[in-house]
């Protein structure tokens, strides 16, 4: 692989890491409200809606972890930043 797609992979595993700490940050604010809520009011729609969006976010926090690997092997390094 030449220099420069090489770099273009690992900027990519860069750009894909922040979206994944974003991701992981939102989801944390998510259970936050989850948590948050009333006895009374876990069972309603917005509850439901609030832990399918969490689940929503650990698959695609998965899955953006898993092109991490995926872009790290084809550079042929073990690990970039």
């Amino acid at each position: 692989m030449n220099i420069k797609r090489r770099a273009a992979l690992i900027k990519l595993v860069v750009d894909i890491t922040a979206t994944t700490q974003t991701l992981t940050e939102l989801r944390e604010q998510e259970m936050q409200y989850i948590d948050n809520l009333p006895e009374s009011l876990t069972e309603t729609e917005n509850a439901t809606a609030a832990e399918q969006a969490v689940d929503d976010m650990d698959t695609a926090t998965d899955s953006l972890q898993a092109a991490i690997e995926a872009i790290t092997e084809a550079t042929g390094e073990r690990e970039l930043p």
